[in-house]
């Protein structure tokens, strides 16, 4: 099983391929979104029924409707319709991975994927002993929080 997922921008977005059998990435990247669209689209035309497209999706939060944050909703917006992607919401990994939303931001969700996956050494390594989330960098790492989240919610619904 595959899960594609986003973290959506305005103009930019990082995506992770996961691989949920081997536990690994098989592509990754911070893209413009007409990029974007065309990976999303390569990955429907192989997915199989088994295959997700999950993306971090917006609550509000008493803040104010910039030009930023309207093209982020429209982006999530595009792709629940177009590509039947499944919405995951910022305070639900926040909790995931920290058991807390109030103070976690992007650096406490990186150090607990790191954990997750053996701590920095094995997790990232080196150039010449790369670990699984070797170079990983900004977005990715939190469209990565976006499909382990998704990964471990499948897991507990077949129980």
């Amino acid at each position: 099983m595959y899960i594609f997922a986003i973290d959506p921008g305005p103009e930019y977005s990082g995506y992770v391929k996961w691989d949920v059998d081997e536990q690994i990435i098989i592509a990754k990247g911070k893209v413009d979104n007409v990029q974007l669209e065309y990976e999303v689209m390569m990955f429907e035309t192989i997915q199989s029924k088994q295959d997700f497209i999950v993306m971090e999706a917006i609550l509000p939060q008493q803040q104010p409707l910039g030009y930023a944050l309207l093209r982020t909703i429209e982006q999530v917006a595009y792709y629940k319709i177009k590509y039947k992607a499944k919405p995951v919401y910022r305070t639900d990994i926040k909790i995931h991975y920290c058991g807390q939303v109030k103070g976690i931001g992007d650096k406490q969700i990186r150090g607990a994927l790191i954990d997750r996956f053996g701590g920095k050494e094995k997790a990232i390594g080196k150039k010449k002993s790369q670990g699984k989330l070797y170079r990983v960098s900004g977005d990715m790492w939190q469209a990565l929080a976006v499909a382990i989240y998704f990964e471990d919610q499948l897991k507990l619904l077949k129980g």
